[in-house]
C-alpha cells in the first residue's frame, strides 16, 4: 500500500457507509418529531451520502493512540501532507449528535438535508477527541478546483495529490523498516524534498518522539 501511495501519489477515499463508528454521520431528533419525518430524513440522507467521501488527517503525529489504532500497532507509516486549509474541515467533538429540527412546521416532505448535512459531516462523538481530526470532505459531483479524483475498476475512488504536497514520511516505532530501507524503496530522484523520520519511544515518559531524520525536507 505504501509503495502505491508513494509511486502514484494517491490516497483512497473513505466512504460514509464504511465508517468505523456506527454512531458517526448520524443525527438526533426531538421526541416531538414524528417517526415518519425521521424515516423520511434518513432515507433522503442515505441518497446524498452516496455522492460523498472523505479523507481524515490528524493534527498530532505523536499520538500514541493514533499510531496504535491506524498504523498497524506502530508497525505502519504516517504521511505528512501540506493540504490547503480551504479543503479541510475541523471536526467538532460533542456529547450529542447534531439535532435535526424541522424548519417548516407541518411539512413532512421537506427534510432540509443540505441545511443539516454540514453539521452531520463535521461532528463526532467526544470519545474520538484524541484524534484531533481535520477532514477533507469530498463531493464527487462538485469537486473543488485543482482536486484530482480518479476511480478504479473496483469502485474505489482516490485523491491524487501533487508530489509537492507530501512533506514527510514517518515510520512507526515497531516497524522493522529503517529510514534507510524506505529511501532505498523509492525510485532514484523520487520525492527528493520529503523528510524521512522514524518514531521512537521517549526515554522520559509515555510519549513518542522523532528520531534523528535520515533526510530532512526542504
Amino acid at each position: 500500500m505504501l509503495k502505491d501511495i508513494l509511486r502514484n501519489h494517491r490516497i483512497r477515499i473513505s466512504r460514509i457507509s464504511k465508517a468505523n463508528d456506527p454512531t458517526e454521520f448520524k443525527a438526533s431528533f426531538d421526541d416531538k418529531v414524528s417517526d415518519d419525518y425521521i424515516s423520511g430524513f434518513r432515507n433522503q440522507f442515505s441518497k446524498i451520502e452516496k455522492n460523498f467521501g472523505y479523507i481524515s488527517f490528524s493534527e498530532d503525529p505523536h499520538s500514541v493512540l493514533m499510531w496504535s489504532h491506524y498504523a498497524n500497532k506502530h508497525r505502519g507509516f504516517a504521511l505528512g501532507l501540506d493540504v490547503p486549509e480551504s479543503w479541510l474541515t475541523k471536526i467538532v467533538y460533542s456529547t450529542e449528535a447534531p439535532r435535526v429540527i424541522p424548519r417548516r412546521k407541518g411539512e413532512t416532505n421537506n427534510y432540509d438535508i443540505q441545511y443539516f448535512a454540514d453539521s452531520i459531516f463535521r461532528t463526532k462523538s467526544i470519545s474520538w477527541a484524541y484524534e484531533k481530526e481535520q477532514r477533507m470532505n469530498i463531493n464527487f459531483r462538485q469537486r473543488l478546483p485543482k482536486m484530482c479524483l480518479i476511480p478504479d475498476k473496483k469502485g474505489n475512488w482516490y485523491f491524487v495529490f501533487p508530489q509537492e504536497m507530501l512533506k514527510a514520511i514517518l515510520i512507526g516505532c515497531e516497524c522493522p523498516m529503517t529510514s534507510e530501507d524506505l529511501l532505498e524503496m523509492l525510485p532514484d530522484g523520487h520525492l527528493p524534498n520529503v523528510a524521512v523520520n522514524k518514531m521512537i519511544v521517549s526515554r522520559t515518559g509515555f510519549n513518542l518522539e522523532l528520531a534523528k531524520g535520515v533526510r530532512s525536507g526542504k
